[in-house]
């Protein structure tokens, strides 16, 4: 057992009966108290266990005390160090506790020069590569924002902020000429499913105006989709439609919410053009009482929070992964969703569940079956239906065109949507010209003549050409992140 001592050299030759009993009680009182509230402390900590990071592999022997620090942070989540990709290279590295995977500088892509993993800690605006802020706002805020604040009251037009309140003061140069993203939603109604689909959620029991929901978000609170939402992109009087299908169908019973009204400036970006500020004496920052910027969809409600951002925010780990969670969808599903349950182990059933926990989903921060993390920053080369390739104003190509059907194929489902599918392999092909086999219509096996997994292109959930069926981010075959395998 552990002995606490209290020493005190000065009082044993200074002060006559060092030892004894000093007004009833013994200086080795003192030890004995401290030395019970260390012990209670330590079986406490032994009983409970710390918390983890939660999903495999981000669970034990990885707690949150490894990333993140109470007091005196670094980084503006708290953590261990100042930037995201710092913290996470932490790890990642040859010599670390994720030495399986590491990352190092000159994996960094230079598209068609060198490198074999998309890059990180770069400005994500950049012009020659077409790349701009993610509309997401669940990305958007891991760019680690210059200020952060919300509106006190509603305003009075599109273009201002009146009454706000901020996390942060900061000087004028680090405000205006830098962009505003609001982000806040308001919950407007929500009730049960009476039916729907992967694609729909139906509510019988409603009577809305058509299409006014449009743009709006529906979030499902309850059922095989809990927790997450899609934009709605119509509506009947009973029936949302959605821009996005779920990972699953909607059935009966199933919890949802509306959500909005200030979706309508969700993801939507605009330069600030002014602020009005109250100067502190002494003080290098200033009080800022009101922003201009240029005109949103819709004037913003109180409560509506924000953020505004700076064309040199970094590119970091974070803004594509969730480090806490493996839930979103990933290009390559491994199958349903296990979540890991933080609780002592000797919980037979909580044992089970979490020997099944999902430890290969990526990560990711949003669901990415259809490549919409690649669609975020990259949009530019993104085309909203299924229609032709955009073009450059000189006429010439942007991209190959993503989210068509080129092969008519009615064993896997598939129709094609380009008007001559004759030219197009009902599949895609091996090295040998040989169709990839298997009934997935994502996806085949091989075929008898290759062997090699790394080479067979993947479709999207609905038998279509997206951003991943080329390209990977992280360990690729070949320079500039193309690569030939999912």
């Amino acid at each position: 057992m552990t002995e606490f001592r209290i020493r005190n050299s000065e009082s044993r030759s200074q002060e006559p009966g060092a030892g004894r009993k000093t007004n009833g009680k013994r200086p080795g009182y003192l030890a004995f108290v401290l030395g019970l509230l260390a012990t209670g402390y330590w079986l406490l900590a032994t009983a409970v266990g710390p918390a983890y990071g939660l999903d495999p592999r981000h669970n034990a022997p990885i707690s949150c005390d490894n990333c993140h620090v109470s007091h005196s942070s670094l980084g503006s989540g708290m953590t261990n160090a100042k930037e995201n990709a710092t913290l996470c290279l932490s790890c990642h590295t040859s010599t670390g506790m994720a030495g399986k995977k590491p990352f190092v500088d000159n994996m960094k892509a230079t598209p068609g020069v060198l490198g074999i993993s998309h890059a990180w800690d770069v400005p994500v605006v950049n012009v020659a590569r077409g790349t701009s802020y993610p509309t997401n706002p669940e990305l958007f805020l891991r760019l680690d924002p210059i200020l952060k604040g919300r509106a006190v009251e509603t305003s009075v037009d599109k273009k201002s902020v009146k009454n706000l309140a901020l996390e942060v003061q900061k000087a004028d140069s680090e405000i205006v000429d830098k962009v505003i993203q609001f982000y806040a939603f308001a919950v407007l109604a929500g009730g049960a499913a009476s039916g729907g689909s992967a694609s729909s959620v139906s509510d019988s029991s409603k009577s809305w105006a058509v299409n006014d929901y449009v743009k709006y978000y529906v979030r499902m609170s309850s059922g095989a989709n809990k927790g997450k939402a899609r934009a709605i992109a119509s509506n009947t009087g009973d029936t949302l439609a959605l821009l996005e299908p779920f990972s699953s169908a909607v059935a009966a019973g199933d919890g949802y919410e509306l959500l909005g009204p200030s979706y309508a400036n969700s993801g939507v970006i605009r330069k600030v053009t002014a602020r009005t500020k109250t100067e502190i004496e002494g003080d290098p920052r200033v009080t800022i009482t009101a922003i201009e910027f240029e005109e949103f969809p819709e004037t913003p409600k109180a409560g509506e929070k924000f953020a505004i951002m700076g064309s040199d925010a970094k590119f970091g780990c974070s803004v594509c992964h969730n480090q806490h969670l493996q839930k979103s969808e990933p290009w390559t599903s491994t199958g349903p969703y296990v979540e890991y349950r933080n609780n002592p182990n000797d919980d037979p059933a909580i044992a089970a569940n979490n020997a099944k926990a999902s430890n290969n989903r990526k990560f990711l921060r949003i669901d990415t079956d259809r490549s919409q993390l690649c669609l975020e920053c990259h949009n530019a080369r993104a085309t909203s239906t299924a229609m032709n390739t955009r073009v450059w104003h000189t006429g010439e190509k942007k991209s190959h065109p993503i989210w068509k059907v080129f092969a008519n194929d009615a064993a896997k489902g598939l129709v094609p949507d380009v008007t001559t599918p004759a030219q197009f392999n009902s599949a895609p092909l091996e090295p040998d010209k040989t169709a990839q086999t298997g009934t997935d219509k994502r996806y085949g096996s091989n075929s008898s003549s290759d062997a090699n997994l790394t080479n067979n292109l993947v479709l999207d959930p609905d038998g279509r050409i997206a951003c991943l069926s080329c390209h990977g981010m992280h360990y690729t075959d070949s320079k500039g992140s193309t690569e030939d395998k999912p």
